[in-house]
Formats: structure tokens, C-alpha cells, sequence
């Protein structure tokens, strides 16, 4: 696995000096927070530049590539979250512009990512995906963070992953359990993500909820036409 930096057309030619000498080689996920701090520092984004009044948002990739003897030829784009309220209002028009160009394309499949604890119906990226995918042939709705809500909210959240709330999605919403900043911080592996995560879901609560949850992704979606998942 590697990590290099896809310049912006706007950065100077002494920046784009210090984009080209980075590349790293990685073997294992729990590297990458390193990779991105450094990634960061050499972008200048606020949080890592030494200036306060550094930008919050770089128009540079940081391109990860993975090569496997999967059959899968699929780019993910993680993209930042919308934005209503800013500090600065051009930090709230340019993620809104970054957002849009890779929704509208025909070949993306929107994969909409909101929090458990949230009304999927305001959500501005389900609004989004329904203004660039009128049909609902792309998009998918991802529920993150059940484990952070109280169990009063789990019979709403399940009835939203099981397409009975009044959002509703032509594919639908999966359940996916995050690990939480303790375990981030111990350094989980992916192993043990994904242990953590099926136990979650096989506990008596959700079980009883009847929800899709990450762990058959695949098996809902192998053949669906247009896409290649596996």
C-alpha cells in the first residue's frame, strides 16, 4: 500500500517541489494517522500550519492505493462533511462545489454518511444525493455511530435502516458501528474492528431490530447492475 499527494493546480512551484517528494509505503492501517498528520503539516491546512489563519480545507488528494489480487477496480473518495455554519463562509462554498463535482458524475455511487443520533430527513447530503440521483439508482445510505445513542432512539434508527421511517432510499441504509476514540487510541486493528463490530450487531437489542448491518454488504449487493462490488 502507498500514500502520495495530488497537487493543486493553484500551488507554487516550491510547494508543488515538497508534494513530489512525498510517497510513503505502508503494510498496515493503523499507520495511516501518521501519514495523514504529515500529509497535512506539508498541506498547511488549520490545525497543522503554523499560522492561525491557515485555510481549513486544501484542494490537494491525499491518494491512497491499495493492490490486491481482488478482481476490484474501485476508487473511494472520502470527501468532507457539508457545512451550514463556518468560521469563514468560502470554507462553507468550496466544500459545496467538492461535494457537487463528484455526486453529479455518472459513475459515482453515493454512499451518504449520517450519524445515528441524527434526522436523516435534514440531512444536507441526503438532499443532495436526491438533487444529482432523481432516480435513486446510486445511492446508498450509511447509518454510523449506533452504539452512541440511548436505547430509547434504537427503534428509530432501526425502522430508518429498514426503509419504514419517512426517509427512504431505493437501496436503502446499512448499519455500521465506528470504534470509538479509546479504541482508535489503543490502536485496534482491522481484525478486531470488524470482531467488535459483528458482536455489536449480534447482541440481543439489534438482533431483534432485523436491520442490515455492514457484515452483509456483499451479500446484498453482488449483482447489482452497474456496479462491481466484488
Amino acid at each position: 500500500m502507498t500514500t502520495s499527494l495530488l497537487l493543486s493546480a493553484s500551488r507554487s512551484p516550491e510547494e508543488k517541489e515538497n508534494f513530489a517528494a512525498f510517497h510513503r509505503e505502508f503494510r498496515d492501517f493503523n499507520e495511516l494517522p501518521t501519514i495523514i498528520r504529515e500529509a497535512s503539516l506539508i498541506m498547511g491546512v488549520r490545525g497543522f500550519s503554523e499560522f492561525a489563519d491557515a485555510p481549513g480545507f486544501a484542494a490537494d488528494i491525499l491518494r491512497l492505493e491499495l493492490v490486491r489480487d481482488t478482481g476490484l477496480h474501485l476508487t473511494l473518495v472520502g470527501l468532507p462533511g457539508l457545512i451550514s455554519v463556518a468560521e469563514d463562509d468560502e470554507d462553507v462554498e468550496i466544500v459545496q462545489g467538492w461535494v457537487d463535482s463528484y455526486l453529479e458524475s455518472s459513475r459515482a455511487i453515493i454512499l451518504s454518511v449520517i450519524p445515528a443520533s441524527s434526522d436523516a430527513e435534514t440531512q444536507r447530503i441526503i438532499q443532495r444525493a436526491r438533487h444529482f440521483d432523481k432516480e435513486g439508482v446510486k445511492t446508498v445510505g450509511i447509518i454510523t455511530k449506533p452504539n452512541l445513542i440511548n436505547k430509547n432512539t434504537e427503534e428509530r434508527v432501526a425502522r430508518l435502516a429498514k426503509e419504514l421511517d419517512r426517509t427512504k432510499l431505493n437501496l436503502g441504509f446499512f448499519l455500521v458501528k465506528d470504534p470509538s476514540p479509546d479504541e482508535l487510541a489503543a490502536g485496534m486493528s482491522f481484525r478486531q474492528r470488524h470482531r467488535a463490530e459483528m458482536e455489536f450487531f449480534s447482541s440481543q437489542r439489534w438482533k431483534a431490530q432485523g436491520n442490515r448491518s455492514y457484515t452483509n454488504w456483499y451479500q446484498q449487493f453482488t449483482f447489482l447492475p452497474g456496479w462491481s462490488l466484488e
